[in-house]
């Protein structure tokens, strides 16, 4: 019998997919129809993208829920020209069917992606497996 063998990673999104996804997601869909949420809901496909970033990064209910607080009381300046710079050179790893401006698409993403990544880090010590696979992501 052939075995394909899987990195640690992928591993441990197997399991979070099995076992912690099903709670995050009914958070995710209370969390886009929070007021700070709701202009860029309407907008764009931001329930995907949060679902997309919490598989990514396995985020677990606590950290969502920091990250939630998080969104509500930071103001989404998605035309920063740090993001219009880097617009540029982020790769398109969001498929959106409707039809969007792919550049705010692509700064909504860089957004919500680093400010994720920055919570994630924030509350655990050792996020190895996570920081090598955002590195596959945004060399």
């Amino acid at each position: 019998m052939l075995q394909i063998r899987t990195s640690p990673y992928s591993q441990l999104y197997s399991h979070y997919l099995k076992t912690e996804f099903h709670a995050v997601e009914p958070l995710i869909k209370s969390l886009v129809k929070e007021p700070f949420c709701r202009e860029y809901y309407l907008k764009y496909p931001l329930e995907g993208l949060l679902k997309g970033i919490c598989k990514k990064l396995l985020m677990n209910v606590y950290e969502l829920v920091l990250y939630g607080y998080f969104l509500s009381q930071v103001e989404w300046k998605l035309d920063h020209y740090i993001y219009s710079n880097l617009a540029e050179v982020f790769p398109n790893i969001i498929h959106v069917n409707e039809p969007t401006d792919a550049n705010i698409i692509k700064q909504l993403s860089m957004f919500l992606y680093f400010s994720s990544y920055a919570v994630k880090e924030f509350l655990n010590e050792d996020i190895q497996l996570i920081k090598d696979e955002m590195i596959k992501l945004f060399p």
